[in-house]
C-alpha cells in the first residue's frame, strides 16, 4: 500500500468512527427516531464526513508529497539544510494538523447546529440546554478525534523523520501532558454525561435497560480504548523506547556510545528529553576525546618506559612486547643494564586495567630500576625490596605479580625469582617445559621471602616470559586459552621472532575482544641459519658454507641515498643464479628499511648515518640496517597508515628482528633473512 493509500485510509476510517460515535449517541443516548436519523440527521453528517476526508487528504497531500517520494539513500544523501527544513516541517505537521482540525472541526459542529435552529419550529429552554451539552460533547469529541489523527500521523511520519538523523529537538509546542489531560478529560465527560443521560432516558423492562446500559458502556469503553491507545500509550512506547536507547549495555565500545545520538521524531517533552541527551552526550564527547588525548600521550610516556626492539646480551637476543587491552595498562617489562656482560630482566603485572594499574606499573619500574643503580643485589633481594615499598602504595585487593631474571655471561648462569607470577617456558637443549615458581604475589604479605633459582648457560637455549593475559584469553565459544595451547605455540614458533608468537596467539580469538593486557618477553640463544648445500656439487658445497659480504656500505641520512645501495646489491646478485622474483622481493625489503632508517631513524639528519651489511651464505642472504635513532613498536606502526612499508617487509622475508646494539652512539638495528630460491642450480657465475 502507496502512502497515498495509508493517508487516505486513515482519515477514511476516522471519519467513519465519528459518525459511528454520533449516530450512536443520537439513538441510543438521545433517544432520536431512526427515521429522523436517516432523513435528517446522517445526510449531514456524512457530507460532513466527506468533506472532511477530502480537506484533510488534499492537504495532508499538499504538505507532505515530496518526503513520501524519497527513499532513505536519497534522504540521507540531502545536504543538511534542505535534511534540516524537511524534519522542521515532518515533526511540526502533526501540531500544525491539530490546530486545523480543532478550527476545522468545530466549524462544522457549529455548521450543523445553525442548520438544525433553521429547522426548529418552536426554540424553547430545553433546546438551548441540550445544544450547550452537545456542544461540550461535540467539542470533546473532537478533541479525541483530533488527538487520534495527531497520534497516528505521528506514527506514520516516525520511519521518515528517523531517517533524516536529526538530533536537535525543536520548541515544545504539543505538550504530553496536555495531549494526557485532554484525553482523559474528553473520555470522561462523554462517557459520564452519555450514561447519565441514558439512565435519565431510559425506558422498557428491568432486562432491556440492563442490556442496553451495558451495551452503551461496553461501546464507550471500547472506543475509548482504541483512543488512549493510538494517542497517549504510543507516547508511552515511544519514551520505553528511547530509555532503552539511552541505558542500552549491549554496547561495550564507550567512544561508540559516545558517539551515537537518538534522532528527535516529535515537539512534546519527549523531544525536549531527546535533545537534553543529545547536548549530554555532545559534551561527554568533548570530555572524552580530552580524556582520550591525555590517555594516549600516558600510553606514550608508559611504552617509552619500555625497552624498544631486541637487545644482545653475550650470545642471547632479548626482546619484549606489551599489548595493553586499554589506552594505558597494568603490563610492564625492563631489560636494565648492569655492565657488559651482565643484564636484569624484569616482567610484572599489577592486578586490574587502566590508569591505577598503570601508575602501579610505573611506580613497579621506578622501584627496580632504582634499586639496580644504588645497590647490586639479587632477584630475590629485589623482590623482597620491592614488597617492602610497593605495599604502601597498594589499595585493598590490588596486587603484582613479578619475575626477575639475571643474566650473568661472566659466570655463565641465569638467576630467576617470582613473586606469584606465571611459570616461564625453559628451552633447556630443545625440551621445552615450564620452569615452576609458586610464591605469593606483591602486596599479599608483607614478611613474605622470596627465593631464586640459578640456571647454568650451557643448557639453555631460551626462556619465554608472559602475563597471565595469554593465557585467560576466551574466544568467542567461551574456550580458554590455556598453558597448554601456550606450549604448542611457542613449540611451533620457537625458531621464529616473538611477532610469530604474538600472531598465533591473537588467531586464537579472532572473533572476540582482547581481555586483558598481553606482555611477552623472550631470551633466546642467537641461532645460526642453517646453509643450502647441493650434495652432487662438491665446489657448491665448499661455496655454501662460505659467509659472503655482498654489500657493507654507510650512507647519509638523505632519501634517495637507498639507490646507492640497491645498485651495488643488484650487481652482486647479479653475479648469481637465483630467481629473479626473490631477488627483488628482497630488495624492496631492504629499501623500505633503508627509508624507514633515514627518515624516522635517523630522521634526515645527514650527519647520522645508515649502515647496511648484506650477506650471503649459500642460498642464506641476510641484511642488518642500523641506524642511529631509538626504534619503535611494530604493532603501533603496523597499526598507522604509514606503517604500510613495514607489512611489505614482513611479507617478502622469511624472518626479521630489531635490537638494539650498544655503544656509542647506541644503534638501532634491523635484520631481515630470506631464502633465495635458485633457477637451476646454486652455481658462481665466473666473475
Amino acid at each position: 500500500m502507496n502512502w497515498k493509500a495509508r493517508i487516505f485510509l486513515l482519515y477514511t476510517l476516522v471519519g467513519l468512527a465519528g459518525v459511528v460515535f454520533v449516530e450512536f449517541q443520537n439513538l441510543v443516548i438521545w433517544r432520536t427516531p431512526w427515521q429522523d436519523v436517516l432523513k435528517y440527521n446522517l445526510p449531514f453528517v456524512m457530507a460532513q464526513n466527506l468533506i472532511f476526508i477530502t480537506i484533510y487528504y488534499f492537504y495532508t497531500v499538499k504538505k507532505l508529497k515530496g518526503i513520501f517520494q524519497m527513499d532513505e539513500a536519497e534522504l540521507q544523501q540531502l545536504p543538511s539544510p534542505e535534511r534540516k527544513v524537511w524534519f522542521d516541517r515532518l515533526v511540526l505537521f502533526p501540531y500544525k494538523m491539530y490546530r486545523f482540525s480543532i478550527i476545522f472541526m468545530m466549524s462544522l459542529a457549529l455548521s450543523f447546529h445553525i442548520y438544525e435552529f433553521f429547522l426548529l419550529e418552536e426554540i424553547t429552554r430545553e433546546f438551548f440546554v441540550s445544544l450547550i451539552l452537545s456542544l461540550l460533547r461535540e467539542t470533546c469529541l473532537i478533541m479525541m478525534i483530533t488527538l487520534l489523527i495527531v497520534g497516528v500521523l505521528s506514527q506514520l511520519l516516525r520511519p521518515y523523520i528517523l531517517k533524516l538523523k536529526i538530533s536537535a529537538s525543536p520548541m515544545v509546542q504539543l505538550p504530553l501532558s496536555n495531549k494526557i489531560y485532554f484525553i482523559f478529560f474528553s473520555i470522561f465527560f462523554v462517557v459520564v454525561t452519555d450514561i447519565i443521560w441514558l439512565l435519565i432516558n431510559i425506558e422498557g423492562s428491568i432486562e432491556a435497560q440492563i442490556i442496553e446500559v451495558v451495551l452503551t458502556i461496553c461501546f464507550l469503553s471500547l472506543f475509548s480504548i482504541v483512543v488512549i491507545k493510538l494517542t497517549v500509550l504510543d507516547s508511552i512506547n515511544h519514551i520505553q523506547t528511547i530509555t532503552q536507547l539511552i541505558t542500552n549495555e549491549k554496547n561495550e565500545d564507550r567512544s561508540l556510545l559516545l558517539r551515537s545520538t537518538i534522532p528527535v521524531t516529535s515537539i512534546d517533552e519527549i523531544a525536549f528529553l531527546i535533545g537534553s541527551f543529545n547536548k549530554l552526550q555532545s559534551k561527554a564527547q568533548r570530555l572524552y576525546a580530552e580524556l582520550e588525548d591525555e590517555l594516549k600521550f600516558a600510553l606514550t610516556v608508559q611504552q617509552n618506559l619500555l625497552p624498544k626492539g631486541t637487545i644482545s646480551v653475550g650470545s642471547f637476543l632479548l626482546e619484549g612486547l606489551s599489548l595493553p587491552v586499554k589506552e594505558v595498562g597494568g603490563d610492564f617489562f625492563d631489560f636494565i643494564k648492569i655492565n657488559d656482560q651482565k643484564m636484569v630482566i624484569v616482567i610484572g603485572d599489577v592486578s586490574g586495567k587502566g590508569v591505577p594499574s598503570a601508575l602501579l606499573m610505573s611506580a613497579a619500574i621506578g622501584v627496580i630500576r632504582g634499586k639496580t643503580q644504588s645497590e647490586e643485589l639479587s632477584p630475590a633481594e629485589w623482590l623482597n625490596e620491592c614488597n617492602r615499598l610497593l605495599m604502601p602504595m597498594l589499595s585493598d585487593g590490588m596486587y603484582v605479580t613479578m619475575g626477575i631474571g639475571v643474566l650473568d655471561i661472566e659466570t655463565n648462569t641465569f638467576t630467576y625469582a617470582s613473586a606469584g607470577h606465571v611459570p616461564p617456558l625453559m628451552n633447556m637443549q630443545g625440551k621445552i617445559d615450564y620452569f615452576n615458581t609458586s610464591t605469593l604475589p606483591i602486596g599479599i604479605d608483607e614478611n613474605e621471602t622470596y627465593e631464586e633459582q640459578m640456571i647454568p648457560l650451557n643448557d639453555l637455549d631460551g626462556i619465554i616470559f608472559y602475563t597471565d593475559g595469554i593465557i585467560e584469553q576466551v574466544n568467542d565459544k567461551k574456550e580458554i586459552f590455556g598453558f597448554e595451547k601456550f606450549h604448542h605455540v611457542v613449540q611451533k614458533q620457537w625458531n621464529k621472532g616473538i611477532h610469530s608468537i604474538i600472531e598465533d596467539i591473537k588467531k586464537f580469538y579472532v572473533n572476540t575482544k582482547q581481555s586483558d593486557d598481553m606482555t611477552i618477553v623472550t631470551m633466546k640463544k642467537k641461532i645460526h641459519a642453517s646453509t643450502w648445500k647441493k650434495s652432487d656439487d662438491v665446489s657448491s658445497d665448499e661455496e655454501s658454507e662460505k659467509n659472503i659480504t655482498l654489500v657493507d656500505i654507510k650512507i647519509q641520512s638523505k632519501l634517495g641515498e637507498e639507490k646507492k645501495v640497491l645498485k651495488e646489491l643488484d650487481e652482486q646478485l647479479s653475479k648469481y643464479s637465483f630467481l629473479k622474483e626473490d631477488c627483488e622481493e628482497f630488495k624492496v625489503a631492504v629499501a623500505e628499511i633503508c627509508t624507514n632508517a633515514i627518515e624516522h631513524g635517523n630522521e634526515e639528519k645527514e650527519h647520522k648515518l645508515v649502515h647496511i651489511v648484506v650477506t650471503l651464505k649459500g642460498n642464506l642472504i641476510q641484511s642488518t640496517v642500523s641506524d642511529e635513532g631509538t626504534g619503535f613498536i611494530f604493532e603501533e606502526k603496523e597499526q598507522d597508515f604509514r606503517g604500510c612499508g613495514l607489512k611489505i617487509v614482513k611479507h617478502f622475508v622469511d624472518d626479521w628482528t630489531m635490537y638494539h646494539r650498544l655503544g656509542n652512539p647506541p644503534q638501532f638495528c634491523v635484520h631481515i633473512e630470506k631464502r633465495l630460491r635458485p633457477m637451476d642450480m646454486l652455481v658462481k657465475k665466473d666473475v
